[in-house]
């Protein structure tokens, strides 16, 4: 058995995610076609002891317990009772409050990752639960591949058939969106879906991946756009240097464009990255998991 794992959490973008209606239980029923990119926070979990110790570098201000990769930890040993306790080290990458699911793929990558230090405690099913009680993405992140994720996140089904390969333009605004605060918004403006609530296992799905480009949805965009118009800004500009698809990811702050060729990829996250200091730009050269 291993004593030390060296991790690599990759972020996501949502090429697809419908809004169904708020639940009783004050989450939302989603509906999403969900990619692991090749972008990553790198993570470093070894054996120790008793306890948590922990480490993050690329996230200034947030206290260690409130890390979600931290809450993992500690929610495994609590769980499962290993025995002992493992030091976290997180080197992040993937920006914060950005809808590219960061925060939860450092925690299913420390979930698994602990899994692997201390087999045979955690049955799939539980490692599963476990994750869904932390994050409604970091079930999704457990299985690391293609997949659409239903309910409140939770329910997640990969995808049968391989997407085609895409490049992408990540393009980070400098600034995050609140999941919390979208979900409100959209709210706002959805009244009767908030207050007429239907299960998402009762909505029939959409198949685009079939054809993902021609059906790139986020129900997020109108409410995240109209009160961030800058992010409309990102989009128009991946388009107009050649993206042939841009959509927000999750709830944003991120707004990614697909592209074809490498150069023009290159050339237009320079470009781009160029027009506005602020903005950050991730070259992104295919999935992960496909």
């Amino acid at each position: 058995m291993p004593a030390k794992l060296y991790l690599r959490a990759p972020a996501k973008v949502n090429l697809y995610l419908r809004i169904l209606g708020r639940r009783p239980d004050g989450f939302h029923d989603i509906e999403s076609l969900v990619v692991p990119v090749r972008l990553f926070d790198r993570i470093e979990v070894e054996k120790a002891l008793r306890g948590v110790g922990f480490s993050c570098t690329g996230l200034p201000g947030v206290p260690p317990e409130e890390n979600l990769a931290h809450r993992a930890a500690k929610a495994f040993i609590d769980a499962f009772g290993p025995g002992g306790g493992v030091r976290i080290r997180v080197k992040k990458t993937i920006p914060a409050g950005a809808g590219l699911g960061g925060g939860s793929s450092d925690a299913a990558a420390v979930l698994s990752g602990m899994d692997r230090l201390f087999p045979g405690l955690a049955t799939p099913a539980a490692l599963a639960e476990l994750a869904a009680s932390l994050g409604s993405d970091v079930p999704f992140f457990l299985g690391g591949r293609p997949a659409w994720i239903r309910g409140r996140g939770d329910m997640v089904e990969p995808l049968k058939r391989p997407l085609p390969p895409f490049r992408a333009v990540l393009v980070y605004p400098g600034f995050g969106v609140s999941t919390a605060w979208a979900y409100g918004a959209w709210d706002s403006q959805h009244p009767r879906l908030t207050a007429h609530w239907r299960s998402a296992s009762n909505h029939r799905p959409v198949r685009v991946e079939n054809d993902a480009i021609r059906g790139l949805r986020n129900d997020f965009e109108g409410v995240v756009f109209k009160t961030h118009p800058v992010l409309r800004g990102v989009k128009d500009a991946l388009l107009a240097h050649g993206a042939y698809g841009a959509l927000l990811s999750g709830s944003g702050s991120t707004v990614f464009g697909l592209f074809e060729g490498d150069r023009n990829t290159r050339e237009s996250a320079a470009s781009i990255a160029r027009s506005n200091p602020e903005w950050n730009a991730f070259v992104v050269k295919g999935l992960c998991g496909a």
